[in-house]
């Protein structure tokens, strides 16, 4: 599998030369050597993001379809952990409608009583509902 510079430079490259362009001709709307345009092309040096946006508009594409062909089979794109895994706090899941929803009514509430009363509630709650979980696993092995 490619690396992720490599397949960014296979996309430069791609479109380089349907627009006809030469590395130099690229290099020079960049202001680099076309040795540093190769590297690029062949991913044996990483693209900072400000140049990458240099290339971009110098082959008259959008950032984002450097991106649109990368192989997103890479452990890196995996889908987030699911919540109760102990390394939830390594990589945070987006939140969704739901959560977005309680998380904007509990900033209106502004008496931290109120407030360490619901958190409270919650984390009480999801214990009792991993208890419950715990039970069921156990009952049917």
């Amino acid at each position: 599998m490619n690396t992720i510079n490599e397949q960014i430079g296979e996309t430069i490259r791609k479109r380089r030369k349907a627009t006809g362009m030469s590395q130099m001709e690229l290099a020079a709307k960049i202001n680099l050597s076309f040795q540093q345009v190769q590297k690029y092309e062949n991913g044996s040096s990483r693209i900072p993001v400000p140049r990458l946006y240099d290339i971009a508009r110098a082959l008259n594409v959008h950032i984002q379809d450097f991106f649109k062909e990368i192989d997103m089979t890479d452990s890196v794109f995996a889908p987030p952990p699911v919540y109760g895994n102990k390394q939830d706090w390594l990589t945070p899941t987006p939140l969704d409608r739901e959560e977005m929803r309680l998380l904007k009514r509990f900033r209106k509430i502004n008496d931290t009583k109120i407030r360490t009363d619901i958190q409270n509630l919650v984390r009480d709650i999801a214990r009792v509902e991993a208890g419950a979980e715990k039970a069921t696993e156990n009952k049917n092995p």
